[in-house]
């Protein structure tokens, strides 16, 4: 049974994960494993992010055999996740001793996967003399979830890193955005998207 989990939350299994399955030949080059057909066998993950990789030689045209190596490659990640390029090896065994090596009988193998993240940078600019501070607000699908001050220390400047692109409940992307609190006696501008960062710049009005 192959299993797809979130690397961050390792409990999270994922779905719509889909893979090719290869033999390695005795000179330890990747063979597809076919079908009766012809077709390159795949599977993917289901809601509950697995997949039972089970063959039959009379009614499919293939099965796993022991003591060979095969390893299963990654063409299509989740949805929100990044691709995992590193092929996962496994042999059948009635006695397994490394981690390469499952029970022929029945077992696990458990591939993770990274979240797609993306990063905000916000920069501050004045015309006229500056505040001592200012405070910008991160907004996740319109709610705050972070706050961050900006001042000379920081040379006005802030990015917000590690962002997960997509939701993880229901795969949507998630919309971010970036709001300063307002300054009193300044009038405020802003430019930029949550792609190419946030500047906002603030004129002073008062007297």
């Amino acid at each position: 049974t192959l299993i797809k989990r979130d690397a961050e939350s390792l409990s999270s299994t994922l779905a719509g994960a889909t893979f090719q399955l290869f033999y390695l030949d005795n000179m330890g080059m990747q063979v597809p494993v076919q079908d009766r057909n012809g077709q390159q066998v795949t599977v993917t993950t289901g809601e509950d992010g697995t997949v039972l990789l089970v063959g039959n030689q009379q009614s499919l045209g293939w099965t796993l055999w022991t003591d060979r190596t095969y390893c299963l490659v990654e063409t299509t990640p989740p949805v929100g996740y990044e691709g995992n390029s590193e092929p996962t090896y496994f042999t059948l065994t009635e006695n397994p001793s490394s981690q390469t090596e499952y029970d022929i009988t029945g077992d696990q193998i458990s591939i993770q996967n990274e979240r797609i993240k993306i990063s905000i940078p916000v920069e501050k600019k004045w015309v006229g003399p500056a505040a001592d501070s200012v405070t910008i607000q991160l907004l996740k699908d319109g709610v705050a979830v972070e706050n961050v001050e900006l001042n000379a220390g920081n040379r006005w400047q802030h990015t917000f890193t590690n962002l997960p692109k997509f939701d993880s409940t229901d795969g949507h992307e998630i919309e971010y955005d970036v709001q300063e609190v307002p300054v009193p006696g300044y009038e405020q501008g802003r430019s930029g998207n949550a792609e190419t960062g946030f500047t906002f710049t603030n004129t002073i009005t008062g007297k």
